[in-house]
């Protein structure tokens, strides 16, 4: 009996939790003229010297951030003089936990790269020598060689402040290519409530050790389109099991305080736009 009421429990316990769940499905956009959308919902900027993918697939809109150097000489990405820039409050892409490894090593192989389809070519994979100083706020990116990093995710986003009479009823296509009518709000940049821009510094070095020659490159995005999907979970929307570098999700749990870890900031200035909105000082589309 005791079994049976401890099992009993443990259900209401699970069932109480998931049906607290409200879910928001959003969806990033960006209108810049350096950036192109793949297939995959990534958004990539390139050079002759660089290839710059960002993706925000997963919850509470995390920054990855990818960067292949295209070129036969060193790179080094500079994550103290590079943000994330939420309206005009800027975040250091800096992170605390961020380690240097010393010692040193060398694989190539071949490879079908991604970031141009169709082409075939060879990577190197390596770590730097002890006897190169490079700070805890830089990484490291041998030639043809990416790295990727998540330096930062937002947290704390106030969509359950949007009235239900904002929202207007659309299909949404599940992951069991099957549509649901959900409530939807589409936003163009300029009434986006969220717009936000990533300012990525790389560098190369001279045979000094000093630098050589400095990249600054600026990308810019905004939340294209707001998803009300109360209590249905992500596995059961394409976007999230295609895992889109476009799509990101927020859950909202009854009872639960919303808490700021290392590498999470705040959007306190999505809310002050939502706010706005709610009173009429933004337009819905």
């Amino acid at each position: 009996m005791k079994r049976y009421l401890s099992y009993l429990a443990l259900m209401v316990f699970l069932f109480g939790t998931t049906s607290c769940s409200k879910y928001y499905y959003s969806t990033v956009n960006s209108n810049a003229a350096n950036i192109l959308r793949n297939d995959m919902g990534d958004f990539v900027e390139e050079d002759d010297s660089v290839s710059i993918v960002y993706s925000f697939f997963g919850e509470d809109l995390p920054i990855h951030i990818t960067v292949y150097n295209k070129t036969d000489q060193p790179m080094f990405v500079d994550w103290r003089q590079s943000a994330l820039v939420v309206e005009d409050e800027a975040s250091t892409y800096i992170s605390k936990d961020m380690q240097v490894r010393g010692g040193a090593y060398g694989k190539t192989y071949s490879y079908k790269d991604y970031l141009l389809p169709g082409s075939i070519g060879s990577e190197t994979y390596g770590e730097y020598d002890d006897d190169l100083c490079i700070p805890a706020y830089v990484t490291f990116i041998p030639p043809h060689s990416r790295i990727g990093h998540i330096p930062i995710t937002l947290a704390n986003f106030s969509f359950d402040k949007i009235p239900d009479d904002k929202f207007t009823k659309q299909p949404l296509t599940l992951s069991a290519n099957q549509t649901k009518n959900l409530k939807v709000i589409d936003f163009e940049e300029d009434h986006s409530p969220l717009r936000f821009r990533s300012y990525l510094t790389l560098y190369t070095v001279g045979e000094n050790g000093k630098r050589n020659q400095t990249f600054s490159y600026q990308q810019h995005f905004y939340l294209s389109r707001l998803v009300k999907a109360g209590g249905l979970a992500p596995s059961a929307i394409r976007d999230y099991t295609a895992q889109r570098g476009d799509f990101f999700y927020i859950r909202n749990v009854k009872g639960r305080n919303a808490g700021i870890w290392a590498g999470v900031i705040a959007i306190g200035m999505a809310g002050v736009a939502i706010e706005a909105a709610v009173g009429g000082g933004y337009y819905y589309y």
